[in-house]
């Protein structure tokens, strides 16, 4: 197979609208994962940027139903991890340890996390339920370390969020619904207090429970929709 430019290889770490997208984002993600491991010199440090930017996605990717997907996405984040001398992601990721991941990227590099927000954003609309829900408990995650975000930042990210509490997943949708309720809370976010009490979001009707993530391995997964976003 030719050798795709980094940037190619990289568009596939991106939410795909079709299905057929599945091969493509397996055999990007290997060969994303081969240019790490041959890269040397002054290749090795234009490669960090973009290593850094795939962090979030093969995360993501991890929860992918498609067991192909899933795999890569471990190894290859494994290999950035060794890529970056960060030994904890490395063995997260070789160990399954998804619910630890998150976390993770978030101590690691708080400069980053208005990064990782924005490209969570789209894996809201993911077909897979399995990424919509990694998304949902990343953003919440995220922002609750963020502290201090700026209140239009904060209003984008609930407005992506809205929609999610009709889901047809009921525990997405519960998920949705709390992740809003606790971002919008004014003890979250002082710099959003001074500016003034938050608008009242609409929550859906009836009694809403607390949804508690369990963190699943990836063999265990709930069942998602077909294509899938990378």
């Amino acid at each position: 197979m030719p050798l795709l430019p980094v940037g190619r290889v990289l568009s596939s770490l991106c939410p795909l609208p079709c299905q057929e997208s599945n091969r493509l984002r397996e055999v990007s993600i290997r060969l994303f994962k081969d240019m790490i491991k041959t890269a040397v010199g002054r290749n090795k440090k234009k490669m960090v940027k973009k290593v850094r930017s795939a962090l979030l996605p093969l995360f993501f990717h991890m929860s992918d139903v498609v067991e192909n997907v899933a795999k890569a996405s471990r190894d290859t984040l494994s290999a950035c991890g060794e890529f970056l001398g960060w030994r904890k992601l490395s063995f997260l990721a070789e160990t399954w340890q998804t619910h630890r991941i998150g976390e993770c990227l978030i101590t690691h590099d708080r400069s980053r996390v208005d990064e990782y927000l924005l490209q969570s954003l789209p894996y809201l609309k993911d077909r897979q339920a399995t990424l919509r829900e990694v998304a949902i408990t990343f953003i919440g995650l995220a922002v609750q370390r963020r502290r201090t975000l700026r209140r239009e930042k904060l209003w984008q990210i609930c407005d992506a969020l809205l929609p999610l509490r009709k889901d047809s997943e009921l525990y997405i949708s519960s998920l949705a619904a709390e992740t809003i309720s606790v971002l919008t809370a004014e003890r979250d976010h002082p710099e959003c207090a001074e500016q003034g009490p938050p608008r009242p979001l609409p929550l859906p009707p009836g009694p809403h429970t607390r949804t508690q993530v369990i963190p699943r391995d990836h063999k265990a997964r709930r069942g998602g929709g077909g294509g899938g976003n990378l």
